[in-house]
């Protein structure tokens, strides 16, 4: 893509239908030659007209059947293999940050913003974007934010409900531990905690896109639809979810439907501070449905969750066992 926009621009440049822009980026490609080292003003300037002659013929080849090879000596081959080495990062640089894309992150700010333990953190990205993060969440983003044709966010690890601003020039685009979520303008939430195998997209408002970091879709979601997603196994599939059953962790409400113990222990450690264990693997492998609210005292929502299979606990310093 980036050599077919290249090709465009200096015909441009060639053949005067260029910019004042556009003609300043070129000129400031084929000035940077000048800072390539080991090189004398001679050797800069036979070697810029050079690239200028060969660069012009293999770009209008196909319109000239009879322009011939050019032969370069030992001596220009020489110069021509020091400068590519010394000059590549640059000419990057110049052909695609300036031309729209995204600027390499060494020349952006890294920013991570997170939800410590026990707590719900609300943040406001700089296109205005929404994002509340669940306890136990970070998100990462480059600034400036809005550089190029996308608005990106990583979600490194948690839970987060985002309210995309829309721009539709601009997609919004989260990663999340392999997974691409792309929208325009729409609500939703993301499920992606490191313990557990499960990743989960749900739509609140609007659509969304969901896909492999290899290009494999997930699906189209509309609101009421979420994907699940085996980040072990590599299945997924779509289903119905309650868009403000899977958001109201936002308001301080969790709710978990046939959830695993996994689920469960991880949902109870966010809301109470406190761990959850099965004492066998049976008490592991049993499924759960229940609600879990930060206003409702732990011992009181521990007595509830036993009722579901008859199970007892005891407390053991910061753990709940179950047995």
């Amino acid at each position: 893509m980036y050599a077919n926009r290249f090709r465009r621009l200096l015909r441009k440049y060639h053949t005067k239908r260029a910019t004042p822009e556009e003609r300043r980026l070129v000129d400031d490609w084929y000035n940077s030659f000048d800072d390539s080292p080991r090189l004398t003003h001679t050797q800069r300037k036979i070697l810029r007209n050079e690239l200028h002659t060969n660069i012009q013929k293999q770009l209008f080849l196909h319109e000239d059947p009879i322009v011939r090879k050019l032969r370069w000596s030992p001596f220009r081959k020489l110069i021509a293999a020091s400068i590519l080495l010394c000059t590549t990062g640059m000419i990057a640089w110049l052909f695609i940050v300036r031309n729209g894309e995204k600027l390499p992150s060494e020349k952006r700010e890294w920013v991570e913003v997170a939800a410590a333990a026990g707590r719900l953190k609300k943040v406001t990205l700089p296109d205005s974007t929404e994002v509340w993060l669940n306890t136990d969440t970070k998100i990462g983003f480059f600034k400036p934010f809005e550089h190029g044709e996308t608005r990106e966010v990583t979600l490194l690890e948690g839970e987060a409900f985002f309210s995309v601003s829309p721009d539709k020039t601009k997609p919004f685009i989260v990663h999340a531990q392999g997974i691409e979520t792309r929208v325009l303008g729409t609500s939703f939430t993301v499920h992606a905690y490191k313990e557990l195998d499960e990743l989960r997209v749900s739509v609140s408002t609007g659509m969304v896109q969901v896909r492999r970091v290899d290009g494999y879709s997930l699906g189209t979601l509309s609101r009421g639809e979420e994907v699940v997603y085996n980040k072990v196994e590599g299945t997924n599939f779509t289903r119905e979810a309650d868009p403000e059953v899977r958001s109201a962790w936002t308001s301080g409400t969790t709710y978990l439907s046939e959830a695993s113990f996994a689920e469960l222990a991880l949902a109870f450690r966010h809301t109470y501070g406190l761990h959850l264990k099965a004492h066998n693997a049976a008490i592991f492998h049993q499924r759960y449905s229940i609600q879990l609210d930060r206003h409702t005292r732990y011992d009181d929502f521990v007595k509830a969750l036993c009722a579901i299979h008859k199970n007892r606990y005891r407390k053991e310093e910061n753990a709940i066992i179950i047995y």
